[in-house]
């Protein structure tokens, strides 16, 4: 017969006598601590009666709170115990400053108990799997509390001679698997088989023959042989160093002179000795097990050891230093070969690493990831798969989190729209360890005890992760001025994986642990406004650039190019903050300066001007967000778009009195009306543009305007008018050094020759107009250009060549977006086609 389950009843009365066990176990201590001299001690009862309260009305996880607030009653309880035995004396300031670090991590556990606690039930199912993974980080750092205590045993509280440190020890010994009313903590990692069982040969193991047959081969042809198998969580670090520790070639070597060491559930260099002992089936001698371990491995033969996680050990703060003087030792035997995984792209100092040293560990490419997905779960989804598969940056554990999910009916189709929703939440088989959630597996390294001890590199952390191109070295004193320790900090973010050089001068995160920090990391304000600084201070250099100034605008072009796709994620997200300034909209109005010389796009700009008509008045900017656009519209030949918002903007320049835009406007709306030829309405308009011009002696604006002049009586055949004022604005241009109006000059100059079937010259003109553009990366331009002297070879019959110039010319315009552009080209390839025929 089936044994019974125990009802819920039951294991709720066992959760109510273990806290009340606990709540009277501190009420003792409050009559004992009244009477020590520690501070810490006489406020720690307290804080604790606290989290025990809180863990007694939580909703999600309540076995898990209650075991952290049992194992912190239990610690403060060792604690209080041996300062009464031992009559506790004064405390030194190392102490001290521990037992502060150990008061921080009680508040932090009952501010997130209370945050537990003000949840609905909604949101304790979506956030069940990270609050686990936060209670275990707890717990960890209540496990790392008893080791420095531990440790510190001669100076702890200053006990008497006559009391050992051994009464605090005897009592938190068995907080790892502490039993009452039911409640099962567990053994202690080091007790349990698992960890120096090696894992199984890795299956579907796909893109890693290379990587796995280098390190093989450094191991057989090296002795002794050290490597580092390094890479950010979820990489595969681990499956690789299984495959190379199941190969047939490394079994013949070694023989059963091989062991493999889970580092990640120890925390002390002690119970790693322990565990090699283990791994190598040793009995230890005398109770000293390092001696054992040694006196074996220097008399076997090649030895292989494989330490995986090695950074658990590497990162324990307090146990850092005996950890790598018992890795040094080890070192020094010739016939250790050495093979570890570690969390980052650093590796442990002192040893000497078989050169060449491993490189980082990537992730999948394209083509590897889909089969990595495909070998579990088959689907003929690819367009999405790929979108899917670039969304979670190629890395696999990410991968095989998908393929799962995939196959109990999710297809490819149904994760990216969840992903949209959830991203790395979603990433989860509802277990509630990191080979089962990527959320558990990314917070290893988030929450690990290097990275917690430093605020600076959390700092750096959310920037970077907030930035979705990487950040620019150069860069990064400006955006992250608050940060005082950056190199530490940036060492630290390499260690534990989280970063990674995209280029030589490129820092950037993966895919998945940036949205990881974007959701469980909020950015703070002061993080927010030093970005804010530096990009608006970026759209600010593009205020009124022009190619006529060669050197500025390929400076500008170039530094807001690199950080076009921070910039336009930053403007976005500033633009719509609850609490927007018309500084981001002005940033916005700025950048369009640049994406007019560059590549248009009105996106941002048609956002800004929605979320400005929700905003308090203000004219002036609204005229420069109009203004902007009409600009934008008119240089990708969107007429219609253009002549609403100029209008609009000359209206609003009017009333504000600002007669430069006005002209400015006016002289616009005439261009547009002669590219659709009303050719007197684009005089009138241009002339009345013209007389502004000069009477506030705008002699550059007072040139457009007769360029203008110009190419309107170029459209109406009158070619001595045109020619005249088109030479005029050339001189005048070329004496003001400005290469944008020579080139438009010496276009339109060309087309007139064209349309009087002048053709060499037309080609004269428009090759050096077409030359003066690229000069100064005028490409629209030059585009058009292209398109005038596929005009003149169709006229010439040079069919060829105005083939060649048309697909050039097309490529530009639709880089740019011109369609109006594409269409000529396309009519007159048609042209020439039928021409032939």
């Amino acid at each position: 017969m089936a044994r019974a389950r125990p009802s819920n009843k039951l294991a709720t009365n066992r959760i109510d006598q273990a806290l009340a066990a606990s709540k009277l176990a501190l009420a003792a201590m409050v009559q004992v601590t009244d009477g020590l001299n520690v501070p810490f001690l006489k406020a720690a009862p307290q804080m604790v009666y606290e989290i025990i309260n809180l863990a007694d009305t939580v909703k999600g996880n309540k076995d898990a709170c209650t075991q952290l607030a049992i194992q912190a009653t239990d610690l403060i309880k060792a604690m209080v115990d041996a300062a009464e035995r031992g009559k506790c004396a004064e405390i030194d300031e190392q102490l001290a400053n521990d037992m502060e670090d150990l008061g921080r991590t009680l508040e932090s556990i009952r501010d997130f108990m209370e945050m537990l606690n003000r949840r609905g039930m909604f949101s304790r199912i979506i956030a069940s799997n990270q609050d686990g993974a936060t209670v275990a980080a707890f717990r960890t750092k209540l496990n790392d509390a008893v080791q420095v205590f531990q440790i510190k045993d001669q100076i702890s509280f200053r006990i008497s001679q006559q009391v050992s440190s051994d009464s605090i020890l005897q009592v938190v010994k068995n907080i790892h698997d502490h039993q009452l009313s039911g409640f099962k903590l567990g053994k202690s990692s080091y007790h349990s088989e698992l960890h120096i069982q090696p894992p199984a040969s890795p299956e579907n193991f796909y893109g890693r023959d290379d990587y796995t047959n280098q390190v093989i081969h450094t191991l057989l042809t090296n002795v002794p042989a050290r490597l580092a198998i390094l890479g950010p969580g979820g990489v595969g670090k681990t499956s690789v160093a299984a495959a190379v520790f199941h190969n047939p070639r490394i079994k013949d070597y070694f023989q059963n002179h091989r062991t493999f060491i889970s580092c990640e559930a120890l925390l002390t260099a002690d119970s790693l000795t322990e565990s090699l002992c283990r791994g190598f089936d040793l009995s230890i001698q005398d109770g000293k097990p390092l001696k054992t371990l040694l006196n074996y491995l220097q008399s076997a033969p090649q030895i292989l050891l494989v330490l995986d996680n090695f950074e658990t050990l590497w990162d324990a703060d307090n146990e850092n230093q005996d950890t790598l003087k018992l890795l040094r030792n080890l070192s020094t035997l010739t016939n250790l070969h050495i093979l570890m995984t570690i969390r980052g792209i650093l590796r442990p100092p002192g040893i000497s690493w078989t050169e060449p040293v491993l490189e980082p560990l990537p992730v999948l490419s394209v083509d590897i990831a889909k089969m990595a997905y495909l070998a579990i779960s088959p689907t003929y989804d690819h367009d999405s798969l790929e979108q899917l598969l670039e969304k979670v940056g190629y890395l696999p554990l990410a991968i095989n989190l998908l393929a799962n999910l995939a196959q109990m009916g999710f297809s490819p189709s149904a994760l990216l729209a969840a992903w949209v929703k959830e991203q790395t939440r979603m990433l989860t088989l509802g277990g509630k360890n990191k080979l089962e959630s990527l959320d558990i597996s990314i917070s290893l390294s988030v929450r690990s005890p290097l990275l917690e001890r430093n605020s600076d590199a959390l700092s750096l952390l959310r920037i970077i992760s907030y930035l979705p191109g990487g950040t620019k070295m150069h860069c990064l004193a400006d955006i992250a001025s608050h940060v005082k320790g950056i190199t530490e900090a940036q060492v630290v973010l390499f260690r534990t994986g989280l970063i990674y050089w995209m280029s030589d001068t490129t820092l950037n995160i993966l895919s998945p642990i940036r949205y990881y920090v974007l959701n469980n990391m909020i950015i703070q304000e002061h993080e927010l406004q030093q970005i804010h600084n530096f990009y608006f201070s970026l759209t600010d250099s593009c205020k009124r650039i022009s190619p006529n100034n060669v050197m500025k605008f390929k400076q500008v072009t170039q530094a807001v190019g690199e950080e076009k796709e921070n910039l336009i994620f930053v403007l976005d997200k500033a633009i719509q903050r609850s609490m927007i300034e018309h500084q981001a909209l002005q940033a916005v109005v700025d950048y369009s300066e640049y994406l007019y010389w560059t590549v248009p796009s009105k996106t941002l700009l048609l956002k800004a001007i929605d979320i400005f008509k929700t905003l308090p008045s203000n004219d002036m900017l609204g005229a420069n967000l109009i203004y902007a656009l009409g600009k934008l519209s008119q240089v990708v030949s969107d007429n219609s778009h253009a002549k609403e918002a100029l209008t609009q903007a000359m209206e609003i320049f009017q009333k504000l009195g600002d007669r430069e835009y006005t002209a400015h406007c006016l002289r616009r709306l005439g261009d547009i009306a002669r590219t659709e030829k009303h050719y007197v309405d684009a005089h009138q308009l241009i002339f009345q543009a013209s007389d502004i011009y000069q009477e506030i002696d705008d002699k550059q604006g007072a040139a457009l305007a007769l360029r203008s002049l110009g190419d309107v009586a170029k459209m109406q055949g009158h070619y001595y008018d045109a020619k005249e004022a088109l030479s005029t604005t050339l001189a005048f241009f070329e004496s003001t050094d400005r290469k944008i109006g020579v080139a438009k000059c010496l276009q339109s100059l060309g087309d007139v020759a064209r349309m009087q079937q002048k053709y060499e010259d037309a080609k004269e003109s428009l090759t050096k107009a077409m030359e003066t553009f690229q000069e100064v990366d005028g490409r629209l331009g030059a585009a058009e250009c292209l398109f005038s002297l596929a005009e003149v070879a169709k006229m010439q019959e040079d069919f060829t060549e105005a083939r060649n110039y048309l697909h050039k010319a097309i490529t530009i315009f639709k880089e740019f977006g011109d369609k109006s552009g594409e269409n000529q080209c396309s009519t007159l390839l048609e042209e020439i086609n039928q021409h032939e025929q």
